[in-house]
């Protein structure tokens, strides 16, 4: 807690009354708006997850130009950190960047802004999570939210917490975690319209690291180009992989399963007593990465083979 005079200096920097900064002070709601000066303010690193193309820079442009005239009509969502004691934004951040456009591109300095406090009691979870309940302007797209999704799994998140604290299905945070995982190429596929996030989340899925040169070949066979890579285009470049006939399981193999020393021992039997044969069959092996997913390909002419090495592992 600042002293009297600590508050007075620091309402000389910040442009905040002593009534304002006591508010903050103590932790203020929602309803409670004070003006702040905005070079006052910080960005957590990755808090900020707008996709940074060519169109939101033409949004900060424009929303500088606005600014320039009118200032700064909704209040920025911001918290005060007890470490530091600086105060950092919680939504909002296009805003920050756009008073900081209007100095440079118009010589129009902003002195203050509206803000208001996150509740009394959130965590950075809460914060961040806050993202999706405040930004009613412009709400993020899939792909920013799988930035977002990603940052708060990185603070400690389940996919089950997520859901919970944005109002979203569980299905939901799954599938835009899953598209955080697709290349970049992707990625740009879906920030330009190219490709449904969904479509391009189940391309990667099938083809992995090929998922950018499917969604090309597909991207040739649309003939509209308003309605996008569909998914009859990607199965007409790229059909679907046959899925591998399930098996019968024998007695044998049931009592393996019922006994975890015995599968081990039955499993490294087969791998060793198998070794020689399973060399000539194999054509080529590779193991790729994907963040931090890695993937065995097997290639081979003996499918009996290598599905019975399926079922031994």
């Amino acid at each position: 807690m600042k002293t009297q005079i600590e508050l007075k200096e620091f309402a000389k920097s910040s442009d905040l009354s002593l009534r304002d900064l006591a508010k903050a002070e103590h932790g203020g709601s929602r309803s409670d708006v004070f003006n702040i000066n905005p070079y006052s303010l910080h960005v957590r690193e990755g808090w900020n997850v707008r996709e940074d193309n060519a169109a939101y820079q033409d949004r900060i442009n424009d929303l500088a130009l606005s600014i320039s005239k009118h200032g700064v009509l909704q209040p920025l969502c911001v918290f005060k950190d007890p470490g530091d004691g600086k105060y950092y934004i919680v939504s909002g951040h296009t805003r920050y960047l756009a008073v900081q456009r209007c100095a440079e591109l118009y010589s129009v300095v902003i002195q203050s802004v509206p803000v208001m406090l996150t509740p009394k009691g959130s965590n950075d979870l809460d914060r961040l999570a806050m993202q999706v309940t405040y930004n009613d302007a412009q709400t993020l797209s899939a792909l920013e939210l799988s930035k977002l999704f990603k940052v708060m799994l990185a603070a400690g998140a389940s996919a089950e917490d997520i859901a919970e604290k944005c109002g979203k299905s569980i299905t939901y945070v799954k599938k835009t975690i899953a598209l955080g995982e697709v290349p970049e190429e992707v990625k740009r596929m879906v920030s330009d319209g190219k490709v449904s996030p969904t479509l391009a989340a189940q391309v990667y899925k099938e083809h992995g690291s090929a998922a950018p040169d499917v969604l090309k070949a597909a991207e040739k066979e649309v003939t509209s180009k308003k309605k996008g890579i569909t998914a009859e285009a990607v199965k007409k470049v790229a059909p679907p992989k046959p899925k591998m006939a399930a098996t019968k399981k024998t007695d044998e193999m049931k009592v393996i399963h019922e006994s975890p020393v015995a599968r081990k021992t039955e499993v490294d039997h087969s791998l060793k007593s198998n070794a020689s044969k399973i060399k000539t069959i194999i054509l080529d092996a590779d193991i790729k990465q994907s963040g931090d997913v890695y993937q065995l390909e097997i290639n081979s002419a003996a499918y009996e083979v290598l599905m019975n090495l399926l079922n031994s592992i």
